[in-house]
């Protein structure tokens, strides 16, 4: 996972191969951040901004629609 991916967007893994995962940036002096990481079930996507001193963050992971189908 690329150093984007792990501390400016803060995605990292809590468990094996990212059935749970969390998103924590570490924002710095940064204003805002966008980006996506691929995982074995799609992707992660994240997106946060800071505004007057208060972050904020939205979520959304995309899966492949055949990994949706009930058993």
């Amino acid at each position: 996972m690329s150093a984007l991916s792990r501390y400016v967007l803060g995605i990292r893994s809590v468990s094996p191969d990212f059935k749970q995962w969390l998103a924590k940036p570490r924002t710095g002096y940064l204003q805002w951040a966008v980006g996506r990481t691929p995982i074995p079930y799609g992707n992660i996507s994240v997106k946060w901004g800071v505004r007057s001193n208060r972050t904020f963050a939205c979520l959304c992971r995309t899966v492949p629609p055949e990994r949706l189908r009930c058993p």
